[in-house]
């Protein structure tokens, strides 16, 4: 009976590894393939207050892609803020991750990069969104090839948008934050 509850238990933890790897390959199937991401979180109020209990917690986006076969990305919020934000700040990040056709594309990478906090204001015009964009220094790590076991924060801006602007605009609506992220010009490889 041992023997048996050791082989079923490692059939359980083989199953759990195909489960996480099927899920990676589902979240790639999604629509973001276009340089664009537009992340709703939800239960935003929940996971700021998490962030007050777990300093350095943080919400990943799905991965996106510039293009078909092109450089892979997500965005890193930390909604209670990380280094020089932590406490003040929500702080906001972007990461290039290990893409398939890494091997293909022209490294390091090159190309504005827009983040921004959208306002929910019913009225267009006095919506404040809240946008930073800038172009990579190709000395900069972040936008080196990436390694498979990089596990580097990105690049991105630790006092982003203040706790007090969250609280005092319409930044968050029904509990729900939305970031957006936009990578100008087409990345990819040529076929």
């Amino acid at each position: 009976m041992s023997k048996h509850l050791e082989l079923v238990s490692e059939l359980a933890s083989q199953q759990q590894r195909q489960i996480n790897d099927l899920k990676e390959i589902v979240k790639h199937c999604k629509p973001y393939r276009d340089s664009k991401l537009l992340w709703r979180i939800n239960n935003f109020w929940e996971k700021f207050d998490d962030g007050k209990r777990k300093p350095g917690l943080e919400l990943h986006s799905p991965p996106f892609y510039t293009g078909q076969y092109g450089y892979k990305f997500k965005v890193v919020v930390f909604p209670y803020g990380n280094g020089s934000g932590e406490g003040t700040h929500l702080s906001l990040y972007i990461r290039l991750l290990p893409g398939e056709y890494d091997a293909l594309l022209k490294w390091p990478f090159e190309g504005e990069i827009t983040l921004t906090v959208l306002d929910q204001s019913p009225d267009s015009r006095s919506k404040r969104n809240i946008n930073q964009s800038f172009s990579p220094d190709p000395s900069w790590k972040s936008f080196q090839r990436p390694s498979k076991n990089s596990s580097a924060l990105g690049f991105g801006y630790p006092q982003f948008l203040s706790h007090r602007g969250i609280e005092s605009y319409n930044y968050v609506k029904d509990n729900c934050l939305f970031v957006k992220a936009v990578i100008d010009g087409k990345y990819a490889i040529d076929l």
